[in-house]
């Protein structure tokens, strides 16, 4: 894989960053950030905002990228361990691969302000009331991130443009919204292996203008798992010129929801967190982000004080969270501790019964697709061996 050149587009409402890149196949594409050309000054016309973009594609495919352009020194020296935590979080699917044919050279500091990406959902709730009292400035909507661009065919996005334009309002922010068309061409799983170096590409774009960019967490410290966006690997993506921040980890979604955000009414009245509206700006009631959701505001009384979510019962829907993954039996669990803080024990015990299923629906599908006989024979060892364990252990 080549990145062969680098370049802007202009109209008089618009400016693109693109990078001409060719592939395997020896055909090209070009891979573009779109943003009003009134943030012109903010566009970083490097190779700093694609190498994010073409590195996880290339060690997924197990090619070399060759980059003939200046790469900021202190994210070429990040390289290395990025390879090294995907190809260890990863094995199977990513190895590592040289990175070659780069100049490096040192950014300098050109802004003093700050971004977030935001989405209307919990964590970026979460992070602008942690921040905006800081040095917090921006907030950073682009279509082509949470869906590829080419789904948004119906304007879908507009609702959701508007509600940001508004929390922008209300909290004295200003918005940056722009377009990338990057998934379409590299379809990758996003929550799981593209989610940190999707979002540090848009940061990296806008470094002329944005010398600190958050994304906001959806696990806590305690979840030390695989996942495309994570403490442990999201600051990696840095440049002198601009800091990416992991930010919110101290909590889990629960606990951000329950303690900060709930508190705000604004924010509880514009929380957006639905995964079956296409990338629209209404919540569906059932899906397991919605449910999820729902179920952490009933838990802590606040479930009718918010009008995003016009159905207000979760009688019969917890079954619908689905720990199916290990990120989403992670977010569950902490679901399942804030029910028990709040004395909510009739959903502990419902909780309980989701994260059991998940449990074995996650390891036990691994286990079972080396066979059903090995896998049935395995887990009646595993309780004959428990229950003579216990027995002989009192008769102690």
């Amino acid at each position: 894989m080549k990145l062969l050149d680098i370049y802007t587009r202009e109209s008089e409402t618009h400016i693109k960053l693109v990078g001409l890149v060719e592939q395997a196949n020896h055909e090209t594409v070009e891979l573009f950030f779109e943003f009003p050309v009134a943030y012109k000054t903010f566009i970083n016309v490097t190779a700093d905002p694609f190498l994010p973009l073409l590195l996880i594609p290339a060690m997924y495919s197990g090619e070399d990228l060759e980059i003939q352009h200046d790469i900021s020194t202190k994210l070429i020296t990040s390289i290395e361990i990025i390879q090294d935590i995907f190809s260890s979080w990863y094995p199977e699917s990513f190895r590592k691969v040289k990175v070659w044919g780069y100049k490096t050279i040192e950014r300098t500091l050109s802004s003093g302000y700050s971004g977030q990406f935001f989405s209307l959902g919990v964590d970026s709730f979460y992070t602008l009331l942690k921040n905006r009292d800081k040095d917090l400035r921006y907030l950073v909507y682009m279509q082509g991130l949470e869906l590829p661009l080419s789904r948004y065919t119906h304007n879908q996005e507009y609702g959701v443009v508007e509600n940001i334009k508004n929390v922008c309002e209300h909290y004295e922010l200003e918005l940056i919204t722009g377009q990338t068309n990057f998934r379409d061409h590299f379809q990758l799983d996003w929550p799981k292996f593209y989610h940190g170096a999707g979002l540090a590409s848009v940061a990296l774009a806008l470094s002329g203008g944005i010398a600190r960019m958050y994304i906001a967490s959806s696990h806590s410290y305690d979840a030390h798992i695989p996942v495309g966006s994570s403490f442990m690997l999201d600051h990696y993506w840095s440049t002198e010129q601009t800091e990416i921040v992991h930010d919110g980890a101290e909590k889990g979604r629960g606990f951000k929801l329950a303690e900060v955000v709930a508190h705000d009414p604004y924010a509880l009245n514009n929380l957006r967190v639905c995964t079956e509206n296409d990338g629209g700006d209404y919540n569906c009631c059932h899906c397991r982000k919605c449910v999820m959701t729902m179920a952490a505001l009933d838990i802590i009384g606040k479930l009718d004080d918010s009008r995003v979510f016009p159905d207000k019962s979760i009688k019969g829907k917890i079954q619908r969270i689905r720990p199916y993954s290990l990120s989403s039996y992670i977010l569950v669990r902490d679901l399942q501790t804030l029910a028990g803080k709040y004395g909510r024990f009739d959903l502990v015990k419902e909780i309980n019964k989701e994260l059991i299923v998940g449990f074995h629906d996650l390891y036990g599908r691994k286990e079972m697709s080396y066979g059903l006989g090995r896998y049935i024979r395995e887990l009646l060892f595993y309780l004959y061996t428990k229950l003579s364990r216990r027995l002989f252990s009192n008769e102690q």
